[in-house]
Formats: structure tokens, C-alpha cells, sequence
């Protein structure tokens, strides 16, 4: 997960951060004026803070650059890999981006980073609340603070292009065991809203 944080903040230092006016709304609603971005986690689910993002990594700050909102199985620190569900933002220019190209720059880079690394559905176009994006899904490794072994893990990442917003959504997890969140992810996921 450190990788893919490091990737995600080389992307976000090629625009200019955003202060966010994010706030969860309620208990389990997270809800930001500004960017539009809105998504309900399950209710034993939390919201991580960025220092809690940071120490995750094992003190990376580059996890938080751009962060607007995770939510995570449970609280940090976590032994194990914890299943999080990622919203990033950077305002730049989008005229002319394509979210296909963005995500198999980022999916490249991951790939070259990692021992593991398939392609279980190969990137393609979407839309998210109305908006360009794209999406793949990827079994890979991450590397957790305090292991000697990688963790095998799945991350469905997308890349969401509105205006001059570009959105990374990353939502990784393990691979195998009880801390496997495909249903939870797809529940937060249905309940996700970019409008502006």
C-alpha cells in the first residue's frame, strides 16, 4: 500500500493542493461542499484522519496529499492490512485529459513496483455520477510497516475527470481471509456521489 500511496502522491504533487472543507455530515455520511463529493461507509466502519493515514504507512506523509476522505474496516493502527476505501482530489487542468490515460500510467507503475501483479478486469471506460473516468481491478502486493512479507491484496482504482477536478478513488484490501471488503466496497461505492 506504501507503493501505491507513493504513486498517487507524484500524481497529486503535479497540481496544486486543495483545502478541503470536507466533514462528515453525520455518524456515517461524509459530505464536502466544495468538491461535490459525498459517500455514506458501513456503520462499523470508520473515517480515518490524515494522521491516521500517515502513521498507516508507517509515517509516510505523502498519504494524505490530496486525501479528501477513508474509510477503513477498522480503527489505526491495524496490524494486518486493513480494507480502506480512498478519495483523493486535484484541482488542474482536465481539458483534454482522458481518466483511461491517467489510471494505465498509474496501473504501470504499480505493476513495475511489484512482484505480483495481475490484471483481473482489464482497465476500461465508465462513468462515475455522470463524469469520464476509468477502472480496473488488480491483485497485487503490499508492503505493510512491521511485516517481513508482502500481503497479497486487491485494489479497484478509478480515476474521475469533472471540470477541473481530477478524483483517484482507491479502494484496496486483502486478498484472502476475513478482512476481504468486496461487498462493503461495493456498498460504499453505490452510495459515492461527484456532483458539482
Amino acid at each position: 500500500m506504501p507503493r501505491l500511496l507513493s504513486l498517487l502522491f507524484a500524481l497529486l504533487m503535479l497540481a496544486a493542493p486543495v483545502a478541503s472543507t470536507a466533514h462528515a455530515a453525520s455518524a456515517d455520511l461524509f459530505k464536502d461542499a466544495e468538491t461535490g463529493v459525498k459517500l455514506k461507509k458501513p456503520a462499523e466502519w470508520v473515517f480515518l484522519s490524515a494522521d491516521e493515514l500517515i502513521a498507516a504507512s508507517g509515517g509516510n506523509a505523502e498519504a494524505a496529499e490530496g486525501m479528501l476522505v477513508t474509510v477503513a474496516r477498522h480503527p489505526e493502527p491495524y496490524p494486518d492490512l486493513n480494507p480502506m476505501a480512498q478519495v483523493y482530489h486535484v484541482a488542474m487542468p482536465t481539458t483534454g485529459v482522458l481518466p483511461e490515460a491517467v489510471l494505465d500510467g498509474l496501473v504501470r507503475q504499480i505493476g513495475m513496483g511489484s512482484k505480483v501483479f495481475d490484471v483481473l478486469e482489464p482497465l476500461q471506460e465508465t462513468e462515475v455520477s455522470g463524469n469520464p473516468a476509468a477502472v480496473v481491478y488488480v491483485r497485487h502486493n503490499a508492503e505493510l510497516p512491521g511485516h517481513t512479507e508482502p500481503v497479497p491484496a486487491l485494489s479497484r482504482m478509478w480515476t474521475v475527470v469533472r471540470g477541473t477536478d481530477l478524483f483517484i478513488l482507491v479502494f484496496a484490501g486483502p486478498a484472502e481471509g476475513p478482512d476481504v471488503a468486496e461487498d462493503e466496497f461495493k456498498s460504499i461505492f453505490k452510495s459515492l456521489r461527484i456532483k458539482g
